[in-house]
């Protein structure tokens, strides 16, 4: 677990109760699977700073648009070279990043 990750998971308890459920609801998928923890793979869509995969024991895939200029950038919506490197390495359970 990264230091990211820990200081997020400290947080889960003042998540809204809609994000505790997704969140709980992954982690029972996750349990309920019949393959091993280590093959679970989870495409998390707009997941750049998505709550509800963080320290899943499990291979996340984020999906996410490129940041191009003009709205996107404005709302500091997908990704960019600097996102991608932060997320790299804050997340330890990030397998891989479609753009």
């Amino acid at each position: 677990m990264t230091t990211y990750e820990f200081m997020r998971w400290l947080t889960f308890p003042l998540m809204t109760a809609h994000l505790v459920t997704v969140r709980n609801d992954i982690k029972l998928l996750i349990k309920s699977s019949k393959a091993s923890l280590k093959e679970v793979s989870i495409l998390d869509v707009g997941g750049r700073k998505s709550p509800y995969t963080i320290n899943l024991p499990a291979k996340i895939t984020l999906l996410d648009v490129p940041q191009e200029s003009g709205t996107k950038e404005a709302l500091n919506l997908g990704f960019t070279e600097t996102i991608l490197t932060s997320i790299q390495k804050k997340r330890s359970n990030i397998k891989d990043v479609i753009i």
